[in-house]
């Protein structure tokens, strides 16, 4: 998965106002999932909630948090956003819901009386799609250096474990080698030796 920052052909595609679906998790780790109003700003997004929204309760509990953005013209256009909540401030004038509004709308936002919040999400890295394809640029971006040495050190602990396994024979001897079982009668009874692995037939 490309890591942050998008390519210019993303970052044009999610200054407009297109609709999006917001993700974040629950307490029991399942995922809860709703439509939004977002701003992208600085290769940041804006994200702004009422006060009573069980999504605000979870990034504060758990920043880790998703944006899929689809072309309003085309839905089988669209990017994903993965990354965190940077930070949560209240939006004491309303200013960052009016400018939601505005961008979607044209007008301010209606609703004065409530309380409300808005979240900066800092994104780690994208995907995206047009119709069955890849976005262009999506899978060919390069391992960033801290990528490729988890996966390296992955690598090495799989390998260490696979090594360390032992597999017995059929002669009873502790060796990742196996031996043969006949290929003449099924009903011939396996020989199990009681040498050493390496004389079995001698």
């Amino acid at each position: 998965m490309p890591r942050a920052p998008v390519p210019p052909d993303v970052d044009e595609f999610l200054r407009r106002p297109n609709p999006a679906v917001v993700a974040s998790l629950r307490g029991d780790g399942s995922p809860h999932t709703v439509a939004t109003w977002y701003a992208w700003e600085e290769d940041r997004v804006l994200l702004n909630m009422d006060e009573s929204r069980l999504r605000l309760r979870f990034m504060r509990r758990d920043p880790r948090v998703a944006l899929t953005v689809l072309d309003h013209e085309n839905w089988g256009r669209h990017v994903s956003l993965l990354g965190r909540i940077a930070r949560i401030d209240e939006d004491v004038d309303l200013r960052d819901i009016d400018r939601l509004a505005l961008r979607y709308t044209g007008e301010p936002f209606r609703t004065r009386d409530r309380s409300r919040f808005s979240a900066w999400m800092e994104v780690e890295a994208w995907h995206g799609w047009v119709g069955s394809h890849p976005w262009p640029g999506a899978l060919v971006a390069p391992m960033s250096a801290s990528a490729r040495r988890r996966v390296a050190a992955r690598s090495r602990t799989v390998g260490t474990k696979r090594r360390g396994r032992s597999q017995p024979n059929l002669c009873g001897c502790p060796s990742r080698r196996q031996v043969p079982r006949p290929r003449t009668v099924a009903q011939t009874p396996v020989r199990r030796s009681t040498k050493p692995c390496g004389m079995e037939g001698t």
